[in-house]
This record gives C-alpha cells, sequence and structure tokens, in this order.
C-alpha cells in the first residue's frame, strides 16, 4: 500500500509539474530580454500571439516601439510603429473610459491598408476583455475581425504609460477617442 502512496504521490507531483509548465508557456517572451513588455497575449482558439515591445531607453530622442506577432518570438512578424532615429510614427493610443468604473487603454496602427487596435479593458465583478480589431483603413469604425486574448495570458510589464506616449509625440486616435472601440 506504501508504494502504492509514492508512485501515485510521484506521478501527480509529475502531472503537476507537466501542467503548471504548460500553463505557462504562452508567457516565452514576443519581446527580448532587454525591453519592455506593454502589451503581449495569446489569442483564443489559436497559437498565435502579439505583443507590443519597447525600448528601454525610450525617450525624446531614441528607443523604438514595435508590434510582434505570429507562433513564437522567432516565427513573428515585426512591424515598428516608433523609431524617433528613423521618424517612424505610426502608433497612436489612448485611454478607454466607459460607466461603472470600466476602462481601459489602446494602441492603433495602419498596416497594409488595415487599422489594428490592441485593447484592454477592465471593470467592475472582475470583467476583463483584452485582444486585438482589425478595419479596414477607409472604415476605422467597422470591425472586420476580432481576435480576443485568452484569460490570464495577458502581459503587461512596462512602465511605460499613456501619458508616457503623448510625451513622445504621438498622438491620439480621434476615432476611438470620439466613438469608442470599433464594432460590427
Amino acid at each position: 500500500m506504501k508504494n502504492i502512496q509514492i508512485i501515485f504521490t510521484k506521478w501527480f507531483a509529475s502531472v503537476t509539474l507537466l501542467v503548471l509548465g504548460m500553463s505557462h508557456s504562452w508567457a516565452k517572451p514576443m519581446c527580448s530580454g532587454h525591453e519592455e513588455v506593454m502589451f503581449s497575449c495569446q489569442f483564443k482558439q489559436s497559437t498565435q500571439r502579439i505583443a507590443v515591445c519597447a525600448s528601454k531607453e525610450l525617450q525624446n530622442d531614441s528607443g523604438y516601439i514595435y508590434v510582434a506577432q505570429g507562433t513564437s518570438a522567432k516565427k513573428a512578424s515585426r512591424t515598428y510603429l516608433y523609431q524617433q532615429s528613423k521618424s517612424i510614427q505610426l502608433l497612436k493610443a489612448g485611454y478607454l473610459r466607459y460607466a461603472g468604473g470600466t476602462g481601459g487603454y489602446y494602441y492603433s496602427w495602419i498596416e497594409r491598408n488595415q487599422k489594428k487596435t490592441i485593447y484592454s479593458v477592465s471593470g467592475d465583478n472582475g470583467f476583463e476583455d483584452q485582444g486585438l480589431l482589425v478595419t479596414s483603413q477607409k472604415s476605422p469604425m467597422k470591425l472586420q475581425k476580432q481576435l480576443r486574448c485568452q484569460p490570464k495570458t495577458v502581459v503587461n510589464d512596462t512602465d511605460v504609460t499613456v501619458d508616457q506616449l503623448g510625451v513622445l509625440g504621438l498622438m491620439r486616435d480621434y476615432n476611438i477617442d470620439q466613438g469608442g472601440l470599433p464594432s460590427k
């Protein structure tokens, strides 16, 4: 009987470690170790991930921000949204405010005639919704595609705030500020 308990205990410990390792596999960074993770998540029902990464020396005269999307850091496509040295300023950012203590932030940019918006909203009673919205550049408020983040995969390990991005001269997205996030 004691042997059965030892075998069960070892099996249970092995399964627990395996499950814990798998549940955190999404957290492998899309950003490199010397960069800030402004936002990162794995999409629901997908192996695709998205991340907004910033250099740690992000200031008026140096630094960069890019978005990476793919199944891993090695297979990710990268689009630079801000790079002062090359005068790239595609990124727009702002806050989202709703009634009832709910709010969040967004990052938006134009890429290949599509407007892409990463959003993060949270509120009372544990409400959370994060993801990527895609619209056409010509109809920026008509939703074409929405990819929601899997719960508990969102990483936001940065000191870079929307207010600090404003100091860099980044614009706000007028359509989102006036009409909220795009919908169908």
